[in-house]
């Protein structure tokens, strides 16, 4: 029963797909020891040592953790504008999970994604738990 809840730690650092409509966002998982790294060093450049209570903004915190770490590859997304495909790259990475107009909606279902267990299983395991709910 264990082996359900065996995360595939491969996907921790590679990312989990992550479907929203036609596209495919590859996200890294949030609660390893690299991760918990990556948080801290943001909120440090960001700021500073010892910020005041209440300065923080989880959500810029978030979007530059989607934008630098967290989404590592992406597949069918389209820049809204013209409607071409954008190859993943970090400029545009910057460009999208920066924007604030994103924070709340897809950038937070990148988190939620991220913070999922569920979505950092080994295959085998989650075909298991897919077999089991459908009996």
């Amino acid at each position: 029963m264990l082996e359900l809840y065996r995360e595939d730690v491969e996907k921790h650092l590679s990312g989990s797909p992550c479907y929203i409509a036609q596209m495919t966002f590859y996200v890294a998982r949030i609660g390893t020891k690299e991760s918990i790294a990556q948080f801290k060093e943001i909120k440090e450049k960001l700021y500073g040592l010892f910020p005041k209570p209440g300065e923080v903004s989880e959500n810029e915190v978030f979007a530059n953790w989607l934008a630098y770490h967290g989404v590592v590859n992406w597949d069918n997304v389209t820049d809204g504008e013209s409607d071409e495909p954008q190859p993943y790259n970090k400029s545009f990475a910057r460009q999208l999970f920066l924007n604030k107009a994103y924070w709340l909606s897809l950038n937070q279902l990148l988190i939620n994604h991220a913070t999922n267990f569920e979505n950092y299983l080994n295959d085998e395991a989650y075909e298991d738990i897919e077999t089991g709910k459908k009996q």
